[in-house]
This record gives C-alpha cells, structure tokens and sequence, in this order.
C-alpha cells in the first residue's frame, strides 16, 4: 500500500513502474521468470527484494521532474526529435544532449546497458532527456561564452552536467583547463557540423588544439561521482 501511494503521488503509470521493477528483478532471478510470486507462500523472500527493488526505483524516479514522470509510458523516437530540435535552436547538438542524457541514466540505472527497451528502461532515458532540455532551456545547464578568456567556477550534481557554447575560428588555438576532483568529471568538446569529436567521455582535465572549422564548439562537462563537486572551468581561443 504504501508503494502504490508513493507511486500515485509521483504520478507514475502501473503498468511501466511494475514493468520496470519486473526487468530489475527477474535479471537477478531469471529462473522466476514464470512462477507467481504472489499465491507461494515459498516466496516471501523474492516479494520483499521486489518490494525493496520497488522502493529503490521510486526513489530514483523521484528525481525526475512531475512532469517527466507523468509521460512515462507516452515517450517515443516523434518526442526525442521535438527536444532535439529545441535544443538545436538553443545552439545544443544533439550530441551533447544524447552524452548528458547517457551520463544521467548512467548515474541512475548502472546495471542496464544498451541498447535500451523503448517501452521499459528506454522511457527513462526520454523522461531524463525531457528534463535535460528544460535544463537547457532555463540555462541551469547551458552558457554562451561571450567573451575570452573565460573563466567559470561552478558545482555539479552526481550524474548532472553543463553545456558551455563558444565561437572558436578557424586556425586558433583552443585551450581548455579544468581543476575538479580526481577522476569526478567526464569532458566532451564537440566541433561543429557533426564534425568528429575533438575530446570524447574523458577523464582528462587540459586540452589543447588548433581547430580547423569556424562556428560554435560545445564543452560538455559531467559529474562521475556519488556526490556533489565543485569545479573551474578556464577557456581561452586565440592565434
């Protein structure tokens, strides 16, 4: 009983809650996979770790927003294309959006890999990248650096990230340093025209390169770790 008033007051379907707790559990029990737990009075035992799996879900999917875990269920490829496009009309790609989308659902759901069940796990993953867009959009996860060189000193969330938008021209030198803990940050540096990537998921903390197109490059940093970090960032493009 009070797993389902949770669930109500969370504004999640029946349907995908149990089938998400369903995929969790019978990973770990496939040899329950067709027996009912419920009329076995053997089965006690794998009703509590469903119920403690249950709970465990709940409280990760409590950090959605009310709204994304309304739609969980209604989620599908037509929604990711419209935040896709209001993200591109921020100056976000698509693939600093896909990396900080991954990043969170990683931070979240360790145990599952892709590709994911669009109708199970895969509706969290939209309902994360539902949330991540608005985060964009309100600019608690998005800068346009106006001005270099740039300095920023900020804190992240486990498993949030920030998107940092600046014009770089052809034939400058990009330099980006970043002090934070050891091993807690994940650094991408997208060019643009879908260029390939210039940094890609690393744990490095300094880079540097000429870049060879002009147009707006994306810095995409990442928590890693189980708690809260503080960070600077230090930007600067020049001949």
């Amino acid at each position: 009983e009070a797993l389902r008033d949770d669930r109500k007051r969370l504004g999640i379907s029946f349907n995908v809650f149990t089938d998400l707790v369903d995929e969790l559990f019978y990973a770990q029990h496939p040899q329950l996979q067709n027996r009912s737990l419920d009329a076995d009075p053997k089965a006690n035992q794998f009703r509590a770790e469903w119920n403690a799996l249950a709970e465990t879900v709940l409280k990760k999917l409590e950090t959605l927003s009310q709204e994304a875990r309304s739609n969980l269920g209604r989620y599908d490829r037509a929604s990711y294309s419209g935040w896709l496009t209001e993200a591109n009309q921020l100056e976000v790609s698509g693939r600093s959006l896909s990396a900080l989308t991954d990043i969170r659902f990683g931070y979240l759901f360790p145990q599952q890999r892709q590709p994911l069940n669009p109708r199970k796990f895969g509706q969290v993953w939209y309902a994360i990248a539902h949330d991540q867009v608005s985060a964009f959009r309100d600019k608690s996860a998005l800068r346009r650096v106006n001005a270099q060189p740039f300095n920023d000193h900020n804190t992240l969330k486990p498993g949030q990230g920030k998107v940092y938008v600046l014009q770089v021209n052809q034939g400058q030198t990009l330099k980006v340093s970043l002090k934070a803990p050891d091993r807690a940050t994940r650094l991408f540096i997208f060019p643009p025209q879908e260029a390939p990537p210039l940094l890609q998921d690393s744990a490095n903390q300094s880079w540097s390169a000429k870049v060879n197109k002009t147009g707006s490059y994306e810095l995409v940093i990442a928590s890693q770790t189980t708690e809260s970090i503080s960070y600077q960032l230090f930007v600067k493009s020049g001949i």
